[in-house]
């Protein structure tokens, strides 16, 4: 099985419950580590900006990326066979991302990189996967 079926990245868009954010909307993004023996561990994660994505002999060719930092989630990081990891980002008020739920990239140790999907079925507030 090739590795981006082995490793999914979803996101969806929810809220804390436990934290002094009334109202404020959080994406949510989250990596499933679905190999039984192997770890991966994630080196970068980016939003991507549709507009400036060109195709290029056959690949798609990113022109603007904006690198998701969140001080509390850092990075790289570590996950293990058959378990997930999630960070999150406020969603901007300014929003120009098309689909953002599908505009998100993870990048692995071994250069490879993986476009996000909407996650389905998730509550709209809950706990953190990875949460120390």
């Amino acid at each position: 099985m090739s590795l981006v079926s082995k490793v999914k990245v979803r996101v969806h868009e929810a809220s804390f419950v436990d934290k002094n954010t009334t109202g404020q909307k959080y994406y949510f993004i989250n990596v499933r580590n679905n190999y039984k023996r192997r770890c991966i561990t994630i080196v970068h994660i980016f939003a991507i900006n549709p507009s400036l994505v060109f195709i290029n002999n056959s690949k798609r060719v990113y022109i603007e990326v904006d690198e998701i930092v969140n001080i509390n989630r850092p990075l790289p990081t570590l996950v293990n066979a058959g378990k997930e990891w999630e960070t999150w980002i406020i969603v901007p008020k300014d929003l120009h991302m098309g689909n953002p739920l599908n505009q998100f990239m993870v990048e692995l140790n071994n250069n490879r990189y993986i476009t996000s999907s909407k996650r389905k079925g998730v509550s709209p507030s809950g706990t953190v996967p990875g949460e120390n």
